[in-house]
Parts: C-alpha cells; sequence; structure tokens
C-alpha cells in the first residue's frame, strides 16, 4: 500500500513535469509564430505606406508637368493672338503712313513745280531786265545823236548869220541866191531829224511803259508764287507735326500695351510663387501621427483659410484633397474644412473671427482717412500750380514742389496714378490761355525744363520683376504666410524705410519709376519742345511788319537821310532816323530781360536768339534779292547803318545768352558789303568769292550783280568778264540739287534734349524750400501712415499749424545711385 501511494505520488510529478515542459515548448513556437505574422504585418504596412509616398510624388510631378503643358499652350496662344493684332495694327499703320507719304511726295512734286515756275518767272525777269537795260542804252544813244544835231544846227546858225553878213556885203546876187536854196535844205534836214528823234522818244517812252507793266506782273505773280509756296510748305509741316504726333501716340499705346502685358505676367508669376510656397508650408508640419495623418487640419491652416480671399479657397481645397484631407475629416477643434469658408466655427474661432473683423475694419479706416487726407493735399499743390509761384535762388518753385511731392507721396513708384495727368492738365490749361504771353511761357518753359532735369537725374525705369524668381521659396512662403497671420497688408513694411528727407543709410537714391512716371517725363519733353517754339513765333510776328523798312530806305526820308549821313562824321542824325531797328532791338531787349527774369536756362536762350537772328538774316536777304530798288548802293549804306546797330546791341549783352548770334547774319551781311564795296567792275571772280562774299553762292551773287544799280555815283557792276565767268559756273555746276537763290527759314528745334539737360546746374536744386503761400495753411492732420510717405515726423519742430509741405523745407541729401 505504501509501495502504491509512492509510485502514485511519483507518476503526479513526472506528469506534471511532463504537462509543464509541453506547456513552455508550445508557448515558445506560439510566440515565434506570432513574430514572424507580425513581423510580416509590419513590412506589408511599411511597402504600402512607401508605395503611397511614391505615388503621391508620381502624381506632384505628373501634375505640374501638365499645368506647366497647360501654361505654356495659354500663353503661346496669347503671343499668337497678340502677334495676329498687332500685325494688324501695324498694317493699318503702314497703309495710313504710305498715305501719308504719298500725300507728302504729292506736296515735294508741286513744291518742286513751283520752284521750276518761279526759276521760270526769274529767267523771263532778268530778259525783260535786260531789254529794258537794252532800252535804256538805246535811249541814251538817242540822247547822244540828238546832242550832236543840236550842234550841228547851231553851227549852221552860226554859219547862216555869216553868210547873211556877208551876203550884205556881197555884190553878186547869184551867190545869195544859193546860200537861201542851201540853208532851206539844212532847215529842211533838221526838221526831218527833229521828227525821227521825236518818233524814238515816243517809242522809247511807250515800250519803257510796257516794260515796266511785264515787270510788275511778274513781280506780282512771282509773289503769288511764294505765298502758294509758303502755304505749301506750312501744310506740309503741319502734316509732319501730324504725323509724328500720330507716331508718339501709338509708341506711347505700344508701351502702354506692354507694361500692361509685364504686370498681368508679374501678378500670374506672383500667384504661382504663393501656390507653391502655400503648398510647401501646408506639408512641412505632417508627421506620421500628427492630424494630417489622421485626416484633420491643424488650427494654422484654418486660420489661412479664414484670411485667404474667395479666389484662393479653391487652391486652399485642392490642396487639402491632394493631402488627404476629404470632406468628412474634422480638425481637432471639431471644425470640417467645408465649414471653415462658410463660418461655422467654435466659439474660440468666432472670438478670433471677430478680432479679425474689428482689426480689418480699423485698417480700413485708417487707410480711407490716408486717402482723403492725400486726395486733399494733391488738390492743394494743384491749386498752388495754377498761379505763379515765383523762384528760389534762381530755380522755380513750381518745378520743385511738384518733384518733392511725387517723391515723398512714393507717386513715381505706383503702378496708377492720376496725379501726373492732373499736373499735365494744369500746365496744358496755363500754356494754352496764355499763347501770346512770352512772359508767362517763359515761366513755364523754366518749370518743364527743370522738372525734366530732375527726372531725368533721379529717377530711372523700374528693373524686371523677374529677379523675384530667384527668391528661395521658403522666404516667399514665410512672406506670404506671414502676412495672412499678421492681417497686414505688405505695403506697411514702407514704414520702416527711412525718409527721404532724413537722410537715410546711403542717403536719398534714384527712385525706380514705374510706367506712369515715364509717361509724365515724355509729356514734359513735349511741353519744352512746343513752348519754345510759340516763344519764338511770338517774337517772329512782333517783328516781321518792321523788317521791310529795314531793308528798304523810304523814298521821302532818302535824301534827308543821305544829306545826315554826308554832313555827320559820326552819322549820329543817320542813325537817329532809323526807327524800324531801334524798335526790333528793343522786342529783342524785353525778350531777353523776360528770359532772364524766369531763369530760363542760358542754353535755350542761346538757340532762341540764333534761330530769331537766322529768321531776320533770311528776311532781309530775300527781300534784298526779290526787290531791284533794294539793291543799290544807297540803300546797301543804309541796311549797313542798320547792322551796326545790331552788332553794337549783341556785344553789349552777356556772351552766355547770345553766344554767336551775330554770325546768323553773315548772308545779309555779305551782300551788303558787296553793294557798298567800291570799284566793282575791277575785281574778279575769285576776289568776290574768297575775300568779299565766301558764303554766297554763285546763283545769288549772279543775282546781286545784275540787279544792282547805283543812282549817286553813277558806279557800274561787276564787269561783263565776272558776269560771263558766273554764268559758266552755274551751267557747269552739277554739285547743287537745287538753282533756287533764295534762303529757307527753318523752324525745327535748334538743340537736343541732351545737350540741354548737361548744361543745366544742380545747384540748389535740393537745398532747403520755402513753402509756397497757396501751401502753408494746412489743417492739423495727425503723424501720416505709412502710406503718406511724408508729413512732419516725430520730434520735429512744430509751428502754430502743422503744414502737410513742411518736407519742402528740408534738404535732399544725394546718395550713390
Amino acid at each position: 500500500k505504501r509501495l502504491l501511494h509512492a509510485a502514485t505520488t511519483f507518476q503526479c510529478f513526472f506528469r506534471s513535469w511532463a504537462a509543464r515542459r509541453d506547456y513552455a515548448v508550445s508557448v515558445t513556437a506560439i510566440k515565434r509564430v506570432q513574430a514572424m505574422w507580425r513581423g510580416r504585418t509590419a513590412r506589408a504596412r511599411f511597402d504600402h505606406l512607401r508605395r503611397l509616398d511614391a505615388a503621391s510624388v508620381l502624381q506632384a510631378a505628373w501634375r505640374g508637368a501638365a499645368a506647366r503643358a497647360e501654361l505654356r499652350a495659354a500663353r503661346a496662344a496669347a503671343v499668337t493672338m497678340q502677334s495676329a493684332w498687332r500685325c494688324r495694327v501695324a498694317k493699318a499703320e503702314l497703309r495710313a503712313l504710305r498715305q501719308d507719304a504719298s500725300d507728302s511726295s504729292k506736296l515735294l512734286e508741286d513744291k518742286k513745280a513751283l520752284e521750276k515756275k518761279v526759276a521760270e518767272l526769274h529767267a523771263t525777269l532778268q530778259t525783260v531786265q535786260d531789254q529794258r537795260n537794252e532800252l535804256r542804252q538805246q535811249v541814251k544813244d538817242e540822247k547822244a545823236s540828238v546832242w550832236r544835231l543840236e550842234a550841228a544846227l547851231k553851227t549852221a546858225g552860226e554859219e547862216q548869220a555869216a553868210l547873211a553878213i556877208a551876203a550884205s556885203t556881197a555884190v553878186a546876187s547869184g551867190e545869195l541866191v544859193a546860200e537861201q536854196e542851201a540853208r532851206a535844205r539844212a532847215e529842211e534836214e533838221l526838221e526831218v531829224v527833229r521828227a525821227q528823234l521825236v518818233a524814238a522818244q515816243d517809242a522809247a517812252t511807250k515800250q519803257r511803259a510796257d516794260n515796266d507793266k511785264k515787270l510788275s506782273t511778274a513781280q506780282e505773280y512771282i509773289q503769288r508764287q511764294l505765298s502758294e509756296r509758303s502755304d505749301i510748305e506750312k501744310k506740309f509741316h503741319a502734316m509732319k507735326d501730324d504725323l509724328i504726333t500720330r507716331l508718339q501716340n501709338a509708341c506711347a499705346q505700344r508701351d502702354e500695351a506692354r507694361a500692361e502685358v509685364l504686370a498681368l505676367q508679374n501678378e500670374m508669376e506672383k500667384m504661382r510663387e504663393e501656390g507653391v510656397a502655400a503648398a510647401q508650408a501646408a506639408r512641412m508640419p505632417t508627421t506620421p501621427g500628427g492630424p494630417l495623418a489622421n485626416g484633420q487640419l491643424t488650427p494654422g491652416m484654418a486660420g489661412v483659410q479664414r484670411l485667404m480671399p474667395e479666389s484662393a479657397k479653391t487652391m486652399f481645397s485642392s490642396l487639402t484633397n491632394s493631402m488627404g484631407l476629404t470632406p468628412g475629416m474634422t480638425t481637432p477643434t471639431g471644425t470640417r474644412p467645408e465649414d471653415m469658408g462658410r463660418g461655422n466655427l467654435t466659439p474660440a474661432s468666432a472670438a478670433e473671427s471677430e478680432l479679425e473683423r474689428k482689426a480689418k475694419e480699423l485698417a480700413a479706416k485708417q487707410q480711407a482717412a490716408l486717402q482723403e487726407r492725400r486726395k486733399a493735399e494733391e488738390e492743394r499743390l494743384l491749386g498752388a500750380l495754377a498761379s505763379p509761384l515765383g523762384f528760389h535762388k534762381n530755380r522755380p518753385v513750381a518745378a520743385l514742389s511738384a518733384f518733392r511731392c511725387c517723391l515723398q507721396w512714393r507717386t513715381f513708384q505706383a503702378d496708377r496714378t492720376t496725379l501726373f495727368d492732373r499736373i499735365i492738365g494744369v500746365i496744358g490749361s496755363q500754356i494754352e490761355s496764355h499763347q501770346e504771353d512770352n512772359a508767362l511761357l517763359a515761366y513755364w518753359l523754366a518749370n518743364t525744363v527743370t522738372l525734366v532735369h530732375l527726372l531725368h537725374k533721379n529717377v530711372k525705369p523700374a528693373t524686371s520683376s523677374l529677379q523675384s524668381k530667384s527668391r528661395p521659396v521658403a522666404a516667399t512662403a514665410r512672406s506670404v504666410f506671414s502676412t495672412m497671420f499678421s492681417g497686414r497688408s505688405a505695403t506697411s513694411s514702407a514704414h520702416a524705410e527711412a525718409s527721404i528727407h532724413g537722410g537715410g543709410i546711403g542717403g536719398f537714391k534714384q527712385v525706380e519709376a514705374k510706367y506712369p512716371a515715364l509717361l509724365f517725363k515724355q509729356q514734359l519733353d513735349a511741353f519744352v519742345q512746343k513752348v519754345f517754339p510759340m516763344i519764338r513765333d511770338n517774337v517772329k510776328r512782333q517783328i516781321t511788319p518792321l523788317l521791310t523798312n529795314c531793308i528798304h530806305m523810304p523814298k521821302s526820308g532818302a535824301r534827308g537821310m543821305q544829306a545826315a549821313i554826308n554832313k555827320s562824321q559820326d552819322a549820329g542824325a543817320g542813325i537817329a532816323q532809323l526807327r524800324s531797328w531801334p524798335d526790333i532791338l528793343l522786342v529783342l531787349e524785353q525778350l531777353l530781360a523776360t528770359l532772364k527774369d524766369n531763369h530760363v536756362p542760358s542754353v535755350l536762350v542761346k538757340a532762341l536768339f540764333k534761330q530769331l537772328f537766322s529768321f531776320i538774316n533770311v528776311q532781309l536777304f530775300n527781300q534784298l534779292l526779290l526787290r531791284r530798288e533794294c539793291c543799290s548802293f544807297s540803300n546797301g549804306e543804309y541796311v549797313k547803318i542798320g547792322l551796326g546797330q545790331v552788332e553794337s546791341w549783341i556785344q553789349s549783352q552777356p556772351s552766355e545768352f547770345l553766344g554767336d548770334s551775330w554770325e546768323e547774319l553773315r548772308y545779309i551781311r555779305q551782300a551788303v558789303s558787296f553793294l557798298v564795296v567800291g570799284n566793282k567792275h575791277k575785281r574778279s571772280l575769285e576776289d568776290i568769292t574768297v575775300d568779299l562774299c565766301p558764303g554766297l553762292s554763285i546763283q545769288q551773287l549772279y543775282r546781286i550783280s545784275t540787279m544792282y544799280w547805283d543812282e549817286r555815283y553813277n558806279t557800274e557792276t561787276v564787269s561783263s568778264d565776272v558776269l560771263g565767268q558766273m554764268k559758266q559756273r552755274m551751267v557747269d555746276s552739277t554739285a547743287s540739287t537745287s538753282h533756287s537763290f533764295l534762303l529757307d527759314d527753318d523752324s525745327t528745334l535748334p538743340f537736343v534734349a541732351a545737350e540741354v539737360l548737361a548744361n543745366i546746374d544742380d545747384k540748389d536744386l535740393f537745398a532747403g524750400l520755402p513753402v509756397p503761400e497757396p501751401l502753408k495753411d494746412a489743417p492739423a492732420n495727425g503723424t501720416p501712415g505709412p502710406d503718406a510717405g511724408g508729413g512732419t515726423p516725430v520730434g520735429a519742430p512744430s509751428s502754430g499749424t502743422t503744414s502737410g509741405f513742411a518736407f519742402l523745407e528740408r534738404e535732399l541729401r544725394l546718395g550713390s545711385a
């Protein structure tokens, strides 16, 4: 019994040991199986995640390629449409230009035909004058024959008296009868000669009257042809100016279209960069266990969508879909993505949205107040420009004030502004309403030239915005999202810049101007080219009636004038009677004083007076060649005295304003020298063309030589050999393209813009400027905002009233551009 109990115990222990051993083996096998299964499951999940990531990369690359292909196709289509439209416009302009060119060619042909007719009339006139000279020679010969016949008659009378005395003493009556018969025959011959002389005198008188009538008719016809020619030239110049204006307008429209295309391209590039930056910034917080992995939006992304405009919400929804956020998913705060744009927010989000709304309303009110203040300041500036503001340190206050206001208000950097157009309107209205007031025209000429100089030196075209492509995407994302979260406008960074009048880092530099500023500069340059001819034409209208008396001595005062000149050694009495030249010099002196008072640049004054003296030279010289009564010795002395007055006046004026204006009168001076020189018949052609009149052509010298006459000393013109040489040279000359002996008045601008701007001094242009009276009493509006860019800075001394134009009193500090 004990053995049975011991065996039973031994078997119980053995069986329990075997059971535990089998259980341990089973547990180990189960663990190995579970480990292998879990490893296989983890590897499969990892492979799935890797394939999902690769698929996302491939999808992003494919979508980017598709978007780029669409962009290229759209750009190619836009370029094709633009090319077609520009070709159409260019063809229309080409047709118009061809039509204008054909009209111009017709005008040139008419002009050549008129010149040919004038040349034929001059030839006819020359023939008539030659015939008139031959008739005069015949009359002189007839007079000489009459004098000889009278002398013979006197001798015959003396002989007849002697014969009568001899007959009274003679005895032979036959001799007396013979003498009486001889006397009767002599008387008959004398009567016949007298009848012939009277007939010859009547024929000569009739021929002279016919020649004078033909000459007057020819002169009238020539004057009509010249007037028609001047009308045609005026029409031609007007058409040319119209074509230039149309071409400038077309260029301006083309530049504006290009600027708009560039702006649109820049906006597309910015939107593309903002989309890429938003996508990268949205993927940056994504982690395997984060909210995006669980299909949730972060609070920052929810705030981004609330601040986005409607046009950006579509892009944001596409980004959330591409990142795996379905419309049914929710954010950690319990807000669904599709409810963010509709206002279904939690209480915390609603409070945040209310604060943002109030901040936006406050910013909008501040912006509206700043815009109202800016408009008020612009109105005050335009009102001040409408009245003359005078000069400060020989500099126009209006130009400096307008430039500094545009600089302070950052108008040059604006893509769109109406301030430039309104300034141009004010200047244009002032010029149009005072076209005959040289003082006001000179005032605006000085202002516009100064403005063009300031813009040319201190304003440069804006650089291409394509440089922004080189910025890192991360920096772009930070700028975009920081602007969204901060709720401030991107333009508020301008408030952090140093004031241009306070001398920031590096001082004042050149401003990068946009298209409106560049167009403003072109319009100012056009005003300069418009005002200068208006002043010149006003002076021409004043002196033209006086030039007629300057080239021809009045008949009533010719004898008294000559007597005064002969009796007085210094010709003082003769000069006192020359009232036309003093009147002209008075007009020129008043013009010079007006230009000096308005501080017009000396290079423009010099160009203006050179053109005026060139006009005087052309008018006097053409009248001298067209009117035979002017080509006389006494008339040459008359004109020479007047030219002496002009020379004395030019020498008495500063050379910086008149320069070499005396050289513009070289044609009339040389012609007058030829008229008053002595012994013309002894001078050779080389002496005349080299020493006496080197500037005159052979046609002009031949015209003066054939028309010369001397009613005082009866001097002769050049010899017939010299006239023959002149004719031969005119026939052999092939280098001259025009056979006209008249001078043409040059109405083009006698200066270049670069030359004018290079001769303007920068002294006192950037010095402190006193605030003009119309701009002083401005209401106090507080410190200007970031967009105002001006006003009284903090810490500046304040007067009784705060002026929005106090920055004019500070000096501009120049820096490297």
